[in-house]
Parts: structure tokens; sequence; C-alpha cells
């Protein structure tokens, strides 16, 4: 997981949290409930994410949610289902499907203007 400044506590929460919402969204199961104490100001940051889906090392999903004003929690947590249901690149991911799903979250930092588009290194950027 490359984590913006999140502990690893709270990567862990990520973690966990992404992998019950998809296992709750392909099962139809309903919409991952957490509660506020489970929250800290870590996640509560707003970040952009993107969840990467893969099964037998090979792409399975990806999304990302770019909205840098919501909370990060709630990115992953969307981007996540999203990743598994909606990439229209793939069919939904199948319940039988689910042990074999890794998943890989990246969570961003805001963007910042280049005063010199000159300076853009795709390495780094």
């Amino acid at each position: 997981m490359n984590a913006s400044g999140l502990s690893g506590e709270e990567q862990r929460k990520l973690l966990r949290w992404a992998r019950q919402a998809i296992e709750n969204a392909v099962r139809g199961e309903g919409q991952l409930e957490i509660s506020d104490e489970d929250l800290t100001p870590g996640l509560c940051e707003p970040h952009a994410a993107f969840v990467t889906l893969k099964k037998h090392g090979e792409l399975r999903g990806c999304i990302g949610k770019m909205d840098f004003e919501r909370p990060s929690w709630l990115n992953v947590v969307e981007a996540a289902v999203a990743s598994a249901l909606e990439d229209p690149r793939f069919p939904p991911v199948q319940p039988d499907e689910l042990p074999e799903i890794h998943m890989e979250i990246s969570v961003l930092e805001p963007p910042v203007e280049l005063p010199d588009p000159a300076q853009f290194d795709p390495l780094q950027h």
C-alpha cells in the first residue's frame, strides 16, 4: 500500500475495510458500516485513492477516486467496490473469485502546480 503519512494501523484498517467492502458488494450484502470511533484524523485527511485488484498476478480491476476533498477512507472504500464491480474492462468480480483477489491501495497526495512544465519528471510525477 502506498500511503500518504498513514500509520501502520491506519493502513491495516484501510486494507481490511476495502476487502470487506468488496466482499459485501460482491455478495450483495449491502454497504460496509464504519463507526466514527474507528476513524482517525489520518484516515479523515482528504486524499484521492486508487484500488487495484489482481488475480493470479493479472489485472482484474482498477478504479480511482480522484476527489481530493473527501476523506481518504471513503475514497478507498468506494474505489475498492468500483474496482470489483464497475471497471468496464472486466466483468464484475464473482463470489467464488474472492479468495484469489489480491488488492493494492494507493493513497495520493494532492496535486501541486508546476511553475514550469519543463520541470515535469515522469519518474517522479
